[in-house]
Order: structure tokens, then sequence, then C-alpha cells
């Protein structure tokens, strides 16, 4: 299975008890001669349906009743009531059964079609109370080992929902030794590897944490953790697309250590345990954190001013120093995060009093602005993102894929398909996570791989693609500036860059390659452009002295990427022509009208001709004639240019942006003559409503001019960007790309 489509496809919706009609096929059951089986299913299955809980106890007096199906799915009123998570109906239901009999152990073993047990959905939902009854009802654990029809257990099912609290107190009572049985389904999967692909980044922590195993455990599909965090650039902050507002807002959260994300993840739970380095529970009360998010907030909020004023006697520096001494066992993140303090707190009192000032004011600007709803998603985007870099840090720390024994079986493998040929779609593993990562744009992995293990450099997937062939494939800017840097600083050999893979393509005919994609520019002229340019921009970036050779088709770069354009050329074309065609037509109506009025002179102007107004009517006619007449100009020289290949790189792209800023100063300067050809009518009578229609007009204008602004402020930063981007987000009308 490939790395970008695994997380696609993983499943985790609840079963469907929601289906309350009878289970159509009863067997006898041993009090069947006094109560009719099917009647009383009937009647709970329609309690149940209409949410009459205290009818459905009033219904299940004999203890028995707990174990008849009544969904579909063979659901018993327990499922119903975990499944619902109604905590007090289950606890009341669970008061009719034995502790610790093998009766009641049997029907809280009882399994629904897709082999659920109410424990299952009991940790599904997060309910640890509903847990701990059952585990408390039953006396025995063994319903801990108890596996659906997907081959999960209930720890698997409350990872998998994302329940910490569930996983938690689970993991607590699973036997040390066994507790391995529980990690994987049926495919492999591990606990860890779903936590992470539902995003669960909070419990992906803990759970690595707890169990370091878990880093180098994949699937059948050789999906390890990394693999599958290096196919979610959204979990990084170089794969999202924040607007420069977003930006700001995201730059001004401060994380500053896990204390914080943690807190911020309980801030609806405020007695959730914490989990450390060591994977033990511990509690904040010691802290003084542990507070309602409202009045954490106003703590927050007076600390900088605190620790302001103490800095400036000093007191800041000693409390800091001490702080370092007592190393906390439990919490080594703490002792540094002091140590990192006790470092800022090193400026003079004025210079840190200053720091802490303008952190004061940023905190005062998110009490404020903290409510609102793009804020908010911002701000867990920021702590999303640092969960994720937390893990890939945790991962890379403990991967053994660069060890002896990953790379000897890495060979072995490489030797079993040159060997048999047949055998290679059963081992065809995933590439490496470096590759992946360079692919998908997630330049923190990237960097971190390198910087760890420097031989990642040389890695190749199945193709013998390396990580600077993929990147230029798949046209990553981000990542192709940080490779070029790392090659600077002689970290990255020049011989990485010059690599072919298995068709004997090298750097330049990848980057000869069309896009998958669209780039983030209006129009297919602006789409053929950024090609021409990712193409020189790669091709420029090579040493010199580098000879692109013909690959095993016996084709140059030049060829690959003419091969692959024809289309793009032609859409690029009859967009511009399109585009073009229309707009000349409005210019020269424009030119027309302009003539006219720099021609006709209004009355009065003939008394006043050295008055300001007559200056301005004279000079805005002036550059509206002009202007409009070097717009026709222009959108008849790419009428008739013909649209080649070449003249998509410089003329064309300028010649429709010179067009179009002759035309917005035509029609703003066309405004501007008319208006003061008006003053000099109505300018003795009328004033106040002749000022009026004009500020409206000039209003009207400017609100219809918002809408297509846009579309020339994107093609001017597609005109006048030097490197191509993936990202770039601005709002532009359907209809003006339309041809």
């Amino acid at each position: 299975m490939d790395a970008d489509t695994y997380c696609l496809e993983q499943e985790k919706p609840l079963d469907d008890d929601l289906h309350f009609e009878p289970y159509p096929n009863f067997e006898s059951h041993p009090n069947l001669e006094s109560h009719p089986v099917e009647d009383v299913a009937e009647r709970l299955s329609q309690s149940a349906a209409k949410g009459e809980w205290n009818e459905v106890r009033n219904i299940c007096q004999k203890d028995w009743l707990l174990d008849v199906p009544i969904t579909k799915l063979g659901g018993t009123v327990l499922h119903l009531a975990a499944y619902h998570n109604l905590e007090d109906i289950f606890e009341l239901l669970l008061q009719q059964l034995a502790s610790g009999s093998l009766l009641t152990e049997s029907y809280l073993k009882r399994k629904n079609f897709k082999g659920n047990t109410p424990l299952h959905y009991a940790a599904s939902v997060g309910s640890v109370r509903m847990c701990h009854s059952i585990i408390d009802k039953a006396d025995s654990t063994t319903l801990l080992s108890v596996r659906n029809n997907e081959g999960e257990t209930p720890l698997f099912s409350a990872v998998l929902h994302g329940h910490k609290k569930a996983f938690l107190y689970l993991d607590s009572i699973c036997c040390p030794e066994e507790i391995s049985n529980y990690w994987t389904r049926k495919n492999d999967d591990t606990i860890l590897l779903c936590a992470i692909s539902e995003e669960h980044y909070e419990l992906s922590l803990i759970i690595l944490r707890k169990y370091k195993a878990l880093v180098n455990l994949g699937n059948k599909d050789g999906m390890t953790p990394l693999h599958l965090l290096a196919s979610k650039p959204s979990a990084f902050k170089s794969g999202n697309d924040l607007r420069w507002f977003e930006n700001i807002i995201y730059h001004s959260f401060a994380i500053t250590d896990e204390q914080e994300l943690f807190l911020e993840a309980d801030e609806e739970n405020l007695e959730t345990p914490q989990v450390t380095h060591g994977g033990h529970r511990s509690t904040n009360e010691a802290t003084g954190k542990q507070l309602p998010p409202n009045y954490r907030t106003c703590f927050q909020l007076v600390e900088p001013v605190y620790k302001a004023v103490s800095s400036v006697y000093a007191f800041s520096k000693k409390n800091a120093r001490n702080a370092v001494k007592e190393v906390d066992t439990e919490n080594p993140e703490r002792a540094q995060g002091a140590q990192r303090n006790e470092h800022q707190l090193q400026l003079p009192p004025n210079y840190s009093s200053c720091f802490l000032f303008v952190k004061l004011v940023f905190k005062a600007v998110q009490c404020i602005f903290e409510p609102l709803e793009l804020v908010r998603k911002v701000r867990m985007t920021k702590v999303r993102h640092t969960w994720s870099i937390l893990i890939m840090n945790e991962l890379l720390k403990n991967t053994s894929m660069y060890q002896y024994s990953s790379v000897r079986k890495s060979l072995n493998n490489k030797h079993g398909k040159e060997k048999n040929e047949k055998e290679k779609a059963d081992i065809d593993l995933p590439a490496e996570p470096i590759l992946i990562a360079a692919k998908n744009g997630i330049t923190e992995m990237v960097e971190k791989i390198i910087e760890i293990y420097p031989v990642a450099m040389y890695d190749v997937d199945k193709d013998q693609k390396n990580i600077v062939l993929l990147t230029v494939e798949y046209k990553q800017p981000s990542v192709y500036e940080l490779l070029l840097s790392l090659r600077e600083k002689n970290v990255i050999k020049d011989s990485v860059f010059t690599e072919v893979d298995h068709e004997g393509n090298s750097t330049l005919h990848l980057a000869a390659t069309k896009a998958e994609f669209n780039w983030p520019v209006p129009g297919a002229a602006s789409q053929m452009q950024w090609e021409i340019r990712w193409y020189e921009y790669i091709k420029n970036s090579m040493k010199r002295g580098f000879l692109p050779l013909l690959n095993k088709n016996g084709q140059t770069p030049e060829e690959v990427f003419t091969k692959n354009h024809e289309d793009l050329v032609k859409e690029g074309g009859n967009w511009l022509i399109s585009t073009s065609d229309a707009c000349s037509v409005v210019a020269g109506l424009f030119v027309s009208i302009t003539f006219s009025t720099a021609t006709a002179l209004p009355d009065g102007i003939e008394g006043n001709k050295h008055s300001n107004a007559s200056k301005i009517f004279a000079g805005s006619s002036f550059v509206s004639f002009y202007s409009s007449l070097l717009a026709v100009v222009m959108f008849l020289a790419i009428l008739t240019s013909g649209c080649r290949e070449r003249d998509f790189r410089h003329a064309l792209p300028w010649k429709l942006l010179l067009g179009l800023t002759a035309f917005y100063v035509s029609i703003a300067s066309t405004l501007v003559s008319f208006t003061t050809g008006h003053f000099f009518i109505f300018r003795d009578q009328l004033k106040f409503v002749s000022s009026t229609s004009y500020i409206v007009a000039y209003l009207l204008v400017t609100l219809f001019s918002m809408g297509v602004f846009p579309l020339y402020f994107h093609l001017a930063w597609a005109t006048l960007k030097k490197v191509p981007q993936r990202k770039y987000r601005v709002n532009i009308p359907h209809w003006l790309l339309e041809d």
C-alpha cells in the first residue's frame, strides 16, 4: 500500500447500532417458556429507539434480558447503552448482574456481528466510568483480550477514537507481560500507527514514550510510524497554506514547553493525567497550573507583569538558578525550560522588562481575540504542528532505520528482487521516510533526518530516484531550497544532484515534466510561465559543467519539456487570446470616449484655464487617452504573437500585465476626468448633491474593482516572482478564468 493513500483507507466509525430492528433469528433461551423473547425484544427495541431508557430499565428486570440481541447487528441493550455513552443507565443495568460470576462475564463478552463487546463501545466513546464498571463487575481482565472482527481489543478501540483517558485506564490494568498482545490488529496496524493516522497526536506521543518498541513496528505493507507521519504534510507548518493575517496570528502564539501543550489539550477535562518522558502519569497539582481555562488565561496575562517587575530587582535570576539545581527526575523538560529562562534573563533588567512587556501585549491581544473562531482555529493548528514536531523528534531518536540490522535486511530484499522478479510485488515496501517527506514538501522532517542521519541523502526508492530527483519531480521549491543550502554548507554532496533514475532521467529531465497539480497562479498562461520558470530555476541551480545526458528514450530535457507541455501551451494560448480579445474591445471603447472628452471642453473651462480643476481635467484626459491606447496596443500584440512556447517566459506575461495596468489606469483617469468636467457644470449650484454623487460613484467603482484586482495582483505576483511557490491564496472570481 502506498504511504500517500494509507490514511485514506483507515476507517474508524462506530458500529451502526442505530438500527433498532429486532434481531431476526432467535435461538431458544433458557427462560423462553415463561418469557416470549421476541415480544420482549420488540419492546426493548422500540423503547431504545425512542430514547425511553427508563422504560428499558424497567423491562430488563431479569438479568438474562441483558443478553438478548435487539439490533440488526446483534447488539444487546448493553451495547446500545455503551454506544450512546449513557453512563448512568449502563451502571443501573449492570447492577442486575452478579459480580464475578461466569454468567456475568459471558454477558459482558457478548459480541455483535462486528465482534464488538460492550467494553469495545465504552472504550470507543472514551468513558472511563463504564470501562471501570465493566471490569469491576466481571472481576476479570480477560475482557481486555477480546478482539472484534478486525482484531481490535478495547484498548485498540480507545486509541482508534482518540480517547486518552480511556487508553490510560485500560493500559493501567493490562498485564505488563502481555501488553504487546493488545498493540496490533489483523493487518498488523499498531496502536501508534492508528493514533498517527487519525491525527491523535497527543495520544501518539504518550504511546510513543510509554512503548518505544512501537517505533520500528510496521504493518503488513511495511508502513512504520515515521513513514506515516511523513505522508501527512498538513501536520507540519511547511505543509499548510496560511494567509498573511493567519501567519501573523500563528506567530503571535508562543508555545514554550510540552507542559503548556498538555494543558491546552486538557482544557475540557482538568483531571486528565499527564505523561512524561518515561511514560509515567502524574498530575499538575504541585505546579499551580491546574486551573480552568479562563482562570489560566488571566494567570498567563498577569505572569509577564510579575516577571517584568521581578527582573528589575534581579529576583528572577536567582529563582531561575535555584530552579535549575532542583532537577525533576519525572519531568526533565521542566529543568530544561528553567535553564532556558535563566539564559533569557541574563539580559539587562531594562531589556528584560521590555521583552516581557511585549509579551504582555501579545497576551492581552490573545485574550481579546481568542474567542474568535479564526484565532482558535489558527491556535489549534499551531498546537497540532508542535505535537507533530515532538513526535517526529521522538521517532527519529529511537528509530533503527539506519542501523546495521535494518540496512542488511534492505540489502537482502534488494538482492531478492534482482534474483526473482516475481517476488517484487510481495516485498514492494514503501519508500524511505525522507523520500516521502520530500515528495510532500515537509522541510522540517527532511532537515531533521539529514541532521541526525546524513547517510539518508543517498536513499533511493524502487525507481532509483533519490531525494533531489523526487523533490524536483514533485516540484517542491521549499525542500529544494533547503537542499541547495545544505549543499552550500557541504552537508549534501554534489553527486546527489547528478544522479539519474532507472530510466536515465536526470534532474533536468524530471524538472521538464508537467506538474500533476495546478500552481497557485490564475490561468493556463501563468501555469505555463511557472512551468518554464521551474525548469530554468533547476537548470540554473546545477553546478557549472553539468551536462544532462540523454535518457533511455533518447530524449534531452528540452525535448521532454516540449512534449509534456504541448497541451498546456495550447490551453494557455487560448486563455490569453480570449482574455486579450475581450479587454481590447473594452479598451477600444475607452480610446474613443477619452478622445471625445479631451477634444470637447466642458462649459466654464475657457475662462478658468489656469485653475487647479482645469489642470486636473487636462491631465486626467491625457492620461486616460494614452493609457487606453497603450492597453489596446498591448492586447493586439498578444493576439498577433502566435503564443509560442518561449513567449510564455517573459513576453506574453509582461504584455498582459502591462495591458491590464494601462487599462486600469485608463478607467481611474477617465473617472477623474469626468468628475472634474462635471464640476465645471454644477460648481455654482447643487454642490451638495454633486459632491454626494461623486462619493457614491467612487465607492461603487471601488467596490466593483475589488473583485477584479485580486486577479491583477496575482498576475503581477506570478510575473515578478523568480522562484515558483506551491502556496499562495487569493480569492479570484471564477468567471474571470473562464475561456
